[in-house]
């Protein structure tokens, strides 16, 4: 087993120490002995059986600090929005409405408007502003300490906007936006986005590829996040079921995780391999803050309050596509393949396929309601991939 590291290299500084005095508030921890990235190295290898030589060669400057009355009237449109939505939708679904709301929100008390006030042509402004709007680059990843310019909200952003305040208007029974939304139709200022959501899965080599990067590299957080995407590979859930796991939710014994109120308002329960299973019981209670039947047990590194302990997705996200773009540089994957974090749950769906594993049980084992979608996780990269093969043969043999 090959290690670059020095045997005291600490990854997750997790002692006693960590307390640091927080509130008052008891708070369930465990004194546990730092991880070293010799030994999880050694651990992850083992438990994935690979080794060097499987390795393939919204802030602005209008958001100034509101009133408490300001912050009253949006939380007032948020909770009237909650009592129409829910039970409509997944919880994690209205969650993530809620907190795009009041963007329009803060806009009406910008011009000094109610929603139900709203007419055509301050829906048309709206609109123009978000996109006007840009939103903050990630710069945590410098090169020569040059700062990339802000990028503005996409189309899809925009879209999406356009249909939860259509949403909003219809369950509210408020008719002010039918006007422009009449009118959008006549004369499209929004359009509903091309659908480009075909990705390719993320196969095993190159997934190995990725862990191995992520545990070599200097990151802070490389046990945590490696954990994280252990779990995500085995278990082909989606980046929100994984991330809002909490102890409860999960027998450590058994490798068993219950998904609650997932995107199809089903509970769900997945598994893990064996391998992974003894690298979450021997490392998360060692690099987690918390473990209390109520803390997620994939947590943020930050030890303040305000803080919410939840990972957020784009930390993920950001990996993989860094380390993507690496590995097509680097020759190691086509530069036409679609990767994002959403294609390990693709590439879970086409590897139990091509063990054989039938099609009704990779659809329950994904929560898919529609076997439909399934098929299309699947059958679009394997038939595209055969029908290459075919044609390179043909190409061949002229």
């Amino acid at each position: 087993m090959v290690s670059d590291f020095e045997k005291e290299d600490v990854l997750e500084d997790v002692t006693s120490n960590n307390a640091d005095q927080k509130s008052k508030k008891k708070v369930n921890r465990k004194k546990q002995k730092p991880v070293t990235i010799s030994e999880f190295e050694k651990d992850l290898f083992e438990s994935r059986g690979i080794g060097d030589s499987d390795i393939i060669g919204e802030n602005n400057s209008e958001n100034e600090e509101k009133t408490l009355s300001d912050q009253e009237y949006i939380e007032k449109w948020k909770n009237l929005y909650a009592e129409k939505r829910k039970g409509a939708v997944a919880q994690s679904t209205l969650i993530n409405e809620l907190s795009k709301l009041p963007v329009f929100f803060r806009y009406t008390i910008k011009i000094g408007k109610k929603p139900d006030e709203m007419t055509k042509n301050d829906f048309i402004k709206f609109f123009d502003y978000l996109q006007n709007t840009k939103k903050p680059h990630d710069n945590r990843n410098k090169k020569n300490n040059l700062k990339k310019s802000p990028k503005p909200l996409s189309r899809n952003t925009i879209w999406k906007y356009y249909l939860l305040l259509k949403t909003f208007y219809v369950l509210l029974e408020l008719d002010n936006f039918d006007e422009f939304s009449e009118y959008n139709a006549k004369i499209p200022r929004l359009k509903k986005p091309t659908k480009s959501d075909h990705y390719d899965p993320l196969l095993k080599e190159h997934f190995d590829e990725i862990i191995r990067r992520i545990i070599r590299s200097t990151s802070r957080t490389r046990v945590r996040d490696v954990l994280a995407l252990m779990l995500l590979w085995d278990s082909g859930a989606r980046v929100s079921e994984v991330l809002n796991l909490t102890y409860k939710d999960c027998d450590f014994k058994n490798g068993r995780f219950k998904f609650f109120d997932t995107k199809n308002g089903e509970n769900r329960t997945v598994i893990c391999s064996h391998g992974t299973l003894d690298m979450l019981n021997k490392y998360l209670n060692r690099i987690n803050i918390k473990n209390g039947p109520d803390d997620y047990i994939i947590q943020v590194s930050v030890k303040r309050e305000e803080v919410e302990d939840k990972l957020a997705t784009n930390h993920l996200s950001r990996k993989i596509t860094e380390l993507v773009k690496e590995l097509k540089k680097e020759g190691l994957m086509e530069n036409n393949m679609r990767i994002v974090l959403h294609s390990l749950r693709h590439g879970r769906a086409y590897a139990l396929y091509k063990a054989g594993v039938p099609i009704p049980q990779i659809q329950h084992f994904l929560g898919h309601k529609d076997q439909r979608t399934t098929l299309g996780y699947i059958h679009s990269f394997k038939v595209y991939m055969e029908t290459l093969d075919d044609l390179q043969k043909f190409l061949d043999q002229e």
